[in-house]
């Protein structure tokens, strides 16, 4: 039934009544001519192999914060994460450069080299790079893991070394650990990553959970459960919880009694505008002007993704959508925080569907779908 109603036509993303972020593939205005389909649009879940080649050393102080020495790299490197090593709409950059939670990367065919970033004060010999097999690695300080997993494909690893270096981009004197990874001749080709599992939303932790209570012309629907993902985007999630808990006195408003303004069936449902209610508007935590764009660590790869709705770079207000299928001209655009949890797809979102159409609109003429009340749920809810 999904995949009936996903639509290889679906209208863009538009934030107010003038801006476009990228048309999706198969769209006239699209300068691909390859052919979308309704399973294309919609998706399945991508089947990652487990990797158990390592045990879990548990809990260790490193004696510094990784996340905000990451944090602290993308700032200084311009907009978006790691702006040279793949900025904000550029479709190009996804494929010879990205960045996970504690590293970022470069590639071409047949190498591709993997900076992880570790205190000034931090020497080679505290350090450990292996490759257990042909297709996973493991970096560590102190044999605490910072990068670990199965590889996106094969190494050489009689051709793979690794330096400790200062990093030149940090004037406070950075260090990176770099791995130069020499591809094996069957994986000499574009990596989608450094791992294998990197940008998929499902393995993300989930730090906080949100609610919205969804009303259609005054009848509640249901109950949409977010997972939002602290660990990664601290900031974007910070700003969603405040949004989502009327106490909060950091912003004027809050999502309780807003509309949800647009759904367009098998692309998104968006809301947030909590100034204007028609996709003109928004606030945030930072005010009227947004904050910038965290991190672009997810795909848009699935149904079920939370992310900001923008402008264009570094204007992430209020508003925000949820996936009804697979938007991957999306990728690099737009932040990825959070997943529906639980059956919040098959109760909510996808009869909100029904409601939707291709300008995004909800349908029929006159229906008010609102999102009637919101809030953090506790451990134990």
């Amino acid at each position: 039934r999904r995949a009936a109603r996903a639509r290889r036509d679906a209208a863009p993303l538009r934030i107010g009544t003038d801006h476009v972020l990228g048309p999706p593939p198969g769209s006239e205005d699209d300068d691909d001519d390859d052919v979308v389909t309704n399973a294309d649009l919609v998706g399945d879940d991508d089947d990652f192999d487990d990797f158990d080649d390592f045990e879990d050393p548990g809990e260790k102080d490193l004696g510094f914060d990784m996340d905000a020495l990451m944090a602290r790299l993308g700032s200084e490197q311009g907009p978006g994460a790691f702006g040279q090593f793949g900025g904000a709409g550029d479709p190009a950059a996804q494929k010879v450069a990205g960045a996970g939670r504690n590293y970022r990367w470069t590639q071409a065919r047949d190498v591709i080299t993997a900076m992880v970033p570790v205190p000034q004060d931090v020497g080679a010999s505290r350090v450990s790079v292996e490759f257990p097999t042909v297709s996973s690695i493991s970096v560590a300080v102190d044999g605490t893991d910072l990068v670990r997993g199965e590889l996106a494909g094969g190494v050489q690893r009689d051709e793979t070394f690794w330096i400790l270096d200062e990093d030149d981009d940090d004037d406070d004197g950075q260090k990176i650990i770099s791995v130069e990874i020499r591809k094996r001749e069957d994986s000499r080709q574009m990596w989608t990553g450094l791992l294998k599992a990197e940008g998929d939303a499902t393995l993300a932790t989930v730090t906080r959970r949100a609610y919205l209570d969804i009303d259609v012309n005054g009848t509640r629907l249901g109950r949409v459960v977010l997972g939002l993902f602290g660990d990664d985007l601290p900031k974007t999630v910070e700003n969603f919880a405040a949004l989502c808990d009327e106490a909060d006195d950091r912003v004027p408003f809050s999502y309780a009694n807003t509309p949800i303004h647009r759904i367009i069936p098998g692309f998104c449902v968006q809301a947030g505008d909590v100034v204007n209610g028609d996709g003109s508007g928004g606030t945030s935590i930072e005010g009227d002007g947004g904050f910038a764009d965290e991190k672009f660590q997810f795909r848009h790869d699935k149904p079920g993704l939370l992310a900001m709705a923008n402008a264009g770079p570094n204007t992430n207000k209020s508003q925000f959508y949820i996936t009804c299928g697979q938007c991957s001209w999306l990728d690099s655009k737009h932040v990825i925080f959070g997943r529906v949890l639980d059956s919040g797809m098959e109760d909510v979102i996808y009869k909100l569907e029904d409601y939707g159409s291709v300008q995004g609109d909800p349908k029929p003429e006159g229906t008010e779908i609102t999102i009637a009340a919101c809030g953090l749920l506790d451990d134990d809810e």
